[in-house]
């Protein structure tokens, strides 16, 4: 779910300007972040640790359960927000500070999985290499 909004250039808005229609920026309400990303986002951006709350021993079966943290800045170790989920994080980081789902260290962007995808390019073309020469060959 999207909405659009007016983009002022003048204004202080890090955001980029990724419409093709000129003074039009995408803002989502929404964006599927991991666990880990959000810890990442916080930590890296804003100096702030997720610290789980303990909700009770089998509190996970009853129905609606839904994992709560607080934010705690790392710095003086004060708490930023209380009880929140991770839901409410992703709608916060997506719509006020548009943030990319992925980064460098997101899954698919590891240095093995870059590796593994150079190899299979190169196994690629060599490939296409080996059949244009066998259809060279037969003619």
């Amino acid at each position: 779910m999207t909405l659009y909004q007016g983009h002022n250039p003048d204004s202080n808005d890090k955001r980029t300007n990724d419409s093709e229609v000129p003074g039009l920026h995408r803002i989502y309400l929404y964006k599927n972040y991991s666990y880990h990303r959000i810890k990442r986002i916080f930590r890296d951006s804003f100096n702030i640790e997720m610290v789980y709350i303990n909700q009770g021993y089998k509190a996970n079966r009853r129905p609606g359960y839904c994992e709560r943290y607080d934010l705690v800045e790392a710095d003086t170790r004060e708490v930023v927000a209380k009880y929140v989920t991770l839901d409410q994080c992703r709608r916060v980081l997506a719509y006020y500070y548009d943030f990319p789902e992925e980064d460098e260290y997101s899954a698919g962007n590891t240095p093995h999985e870059r590796k593994r995808r150079e190899f299979n390019k190169k196994l690629e073309e060599l490939r296409e290499r080996e059949r244009l020469n066998n259809e060279k060959e037969r003619s």
